[in-house]
């Protein structure tokens, strides 16, 4: 080794790791009508992806939730066609270890609660605030939620009600969902792929750029500290209709 690479070793002069993303599971296109992959999340070991039928009309939306183990690449668990509307986000509460769809268009305050093994409707719950995306955060036994056709953030207490706001940055993306690592907010768009970073006052703390471009991300969530971003492929003839990525050394830029 020269003296040049020792010193630059030593004093950490190296070139910052790159961000790459690595596919790490793609979602097989099981059947002819549920093709769309939308709302995401996990429960710390399986990951749950909502799938509906992107042709159907509002108001009778049928769409199904995989269940996947990363660790062990393959399906687990696929449940019957369900009455979940969009289902544009999912979240597990791990409190009362539900599944909480979050049904979006048309039925914008309607929750859905499902049952992480069966896979089965347990029952729903209206609440006051309309919203295309909900995120448990375990430690405090609360919610963020994304409220519909506004960029505007909410605080849930565990019975819904509203506690707090803080206004994201309007940026004129396709807002898609939220998550949390437990300290800050990421929300994730489309047209472009990308994810915004903000604190729990609201503060916006950078942008990341996703380096996968050709097809929708839809949602991202958190495993083994690390963050995964599925997307939903666009092409109706592919045998995938969904593909989820691990994004490594994330950079979030001002």
């Amino acid at each position: 080794m020269s003296i040049i690479s020792f010193i630059t070793g030593l004093f950490g002069g190296g070139k910052e790791p790159e961000m790459t993303m690595t596919q790490v599971f793609a979602i097989p296109s099981l059947f002819e009508n549920v093709r769309t992959i939308e709302g995401g999340c996990t429960d710390g070991t399986y990951v749950y992806e909502t799938i509906i039928d992107p042709n159907a009309e509002d108001g009778s939306v049928p769409g199904r939730i995989l269940k996947i183990s990363i660790a062990e690449n393959k399906a687990v668990g696929i449940s019957e066609e369900l009455s979940i509307d969009h289902a544009n986000d999912i979240t597990y509460n791990s409190k009362t270890r539900e599944l909480i769809v979050c049904n979006n268009k048309p039925n914008y305050t309607t929750l859905t609660f499902v049952d992480p093994d069966s896979l089965q409707v347990k029952y729903t719950k209206q609440i006051t605030s309309a919203v295309y995306s909900l995120v448990y955060v375990g430690a405090s036994d609360f919610y963020y939620a994304g409220i519909s056709r506004t960029f505007n953030v909410v605080e849930l207490d565990a019975d819904f009600n509203v506690k707090g706001s803080f206004n994201m940055i309007d940026n004129g993306y396709t807002r898609q969902t939220l998550d949390t690592d437990g300290e800050y907010i990421y929300a994730v768009y489309y047209k472009q792929n990308c994810i915004y970073k903000y604190d729990v006052n609201g503060t916006f703390l950078g942008r990341c750029d996703l380096p996968v471009t050709d097809n929708e991300a839809e949602n991202i969530f958190f495993l083994n500290g690390d963050m995964y971003v599925s997307y939903n492929v666009l092409k109706a003839d592919s045998p995938n209709c969904g593909i989820i990525y691990r994004l490594d050394n994330p950079k979030f830029v001002k």
